[in-house]
């Protein structure tokens, strides 16, 4: 049988991943192009301007959508009682 643990990509926080990002981001400061991150909060830019991203992309379709749901729910519940 097959090992398939060694053919799972690294883990965010891992060496592997931490040089992979390196590499990224000092061939695009080479070719002088922004190098992006998605975060989902906006606690992790600093981290990020300190890695050397230059492009943030936030992920809050998740909140949006969480918060489109409470309120539909709230409206519903309004309507039961």
């Amino acid at each position: 049988e097959e090992d398939r643990i060694g053919s799972l990509p690294p883990t965010p926080n891992s060496e592997e991943a931490k040089q992979a990002i390196k590499t990224v981001i000092e061939a695009a400061q080479r070719a002088k192009i922004a190098a992006g991150l998605y975060i989902s909060d906006p606690s992790e830019v600093a981290a990020g301007l300190a890695q050397g991203f230059t492009v943030f992309v936030l992920s809050i379709d998740y909140k949006l959508l969480g918060a489109t749901l409470r309120s539909a729910t709230g409206r519903m519940r309004e309507q039961i009682r």
